[in-house]
């Protein structure tokens, strides 16, 4: 729902913080820069929780303001290593918020250029251990983006995703990437760019691996 819970480990005692945000009713994902702050995609935009205070400090969204996050759906949030705040949106674009400069830029999918974001409708974004940032879409396979001179480029089916629906990145100790899709579980080598594939026939309890389609 739209309550932060914090867990005391050691006292096994929760503190709940709830958003007081009348549009607010999910909070779908949780990231956390290298500052200290939480940062919270709801379905009402993106908000920054200060934990010393216990206070929600910013909220950035207002469909009237093209300059600020570009959907109200922010699915997945990602606090890279450069001071950005990435969000994976519902529809229309992914953006990137500079902490430093308060400034968000969107990535858009442009049918035809294939140095664009396959698809809008972003699920999960990750930093590996190198500072490469990976995002998994909805239809549109996996996507690495490229700093130097902001450009995407994809992996689908293609090149050997068993499914181009990514709902999930993780890494292992060996620098591969694990990606949880539609159909399996696919293991990533970034250096060779081959893919290894695993089903329900190699024990999985199921090819799909998303909480929300």
């Amino acid at each position: 729902g739209d309550v932060l819970s914090q867990l005391n480990k050691q006292t096994g005692k929760f503190i709940h913080y709830n958003t007081k945000d009348e549009h607010t009713r999910f909070i779908f994902s949780i990231a956390e820069d290298r500052e200290g702050f939480l940062w919270l995609g709801t379905n009402n935009g993106l908000k920054r929780f200060d934990e010393k205070k216990g206070e929600f400090l910013h909220h950035y969204f207002d469909p009237a303001n093209t300059n600020g996050i570009s959907d109200g759906a922010a699915i997945t949030v990602c606090a890279d290593s450069r001071d950005n705040i990435w969000v994976g949106n519902g529809s229309k674009a992914t953006d990137r918020f500079n902490k430093r400069t308060g400034r968000f830029f969107h990535y858009r999918h442009i049918p035809g250029d294939s140095t664009s974001i396959s698809q809008n409708v972003v699920k999960s974004i990750f930093e590996d251990s190198k500072g490469n940032l990976w995002l998994g879409t909805l239809s549109g396979g996996v996507c690495y983006f490229d700093y130097q001179n902001e450009k995407f480029k994809t992996f689908t089916d293609k090149h050997g995703l068993p499914a181009n629906n990514v709902y999930s990145i993780l890494t292992d100790n060996k620098g591969q990437l694990w990606l949880g899709t539609s159909n399996g579980l696919s293991r990533f080598d970034p250096g060779t760019k081959i893919f290894t594939n695993y089903d329900y026939k190699d024990g999985l309890q199921s090819n799909v691996f998303s909480a929300v389609d």
